[in-house]
């Protein structure tokens, strides 16, 4: 049987027995039962596929309204900020604000994450780490859509 890791058939099969490339013209058994196991795979990959899109999708719209809202708060909490004859300690809207900037920067961070993810998704080879091109395990993956790397990497 042919072997297919992540999305893409693996360099060398076994067929019979024998380690064959299975793309080989001149091998038609092993051609045949490629592209039986090639479309089994294509199949369970395109559910795969339409799984992590839409999770991906549903985590750029959790991010996306978050940014705007921290975004929002941030004008609203400035612009009281910089109202007349609040009595308030002046060191308090500038904590706030810094505290703002901190939370967009890491929603942005996990938006370009995001991105990052689709983009991977788009070229076939998101569920692979970045860094060593070993499998993600579909639980991480289910628990953060946009990993780029196996727990042991982190």
């Amino acid at each position: 049987m042919n072997w297919v890791l992540g999305g893409s058939v693996a360099a060398l099969a076994s067929c019979e027995g024998h380690n064959v490339a299975p793309t080989d013209p001149h091998n038609h058994l092993c051609a045949t039962r490629y592209s039986h196991s090639k479309s089994e795979a294509e199949s369970r990959n395109q559910v795969d596929d339409d799984t992590a899109r839409e999770r991906l999708r549903i985590e750029r719209l959790r991010v996306e309204e978050l940014l705007n809202q921290v975004t929002s708060d941030g004008i609203d909490e400035r612009l009281s900020a910089a109202e007349q004859g609040d009595m308030t300690d002046s060191s308090e809207p500038l904590i706030a604000e810094q505290e703002n900037d901190a939370i967009l920067e890491g929603l942005r961070a996990r938006l370009d994450a995001i991105k990052r993810a689709e983009r991977r998704l788009d070229e076939g080879t998101y569920g692979r780490s970045v860094r060593s091109g070993r499998s993600i395990p579909d639980d991480r993956l289910e628990a953060d859509p946009a990993a780029e790397l196996t727990v042991d990497e982190l």
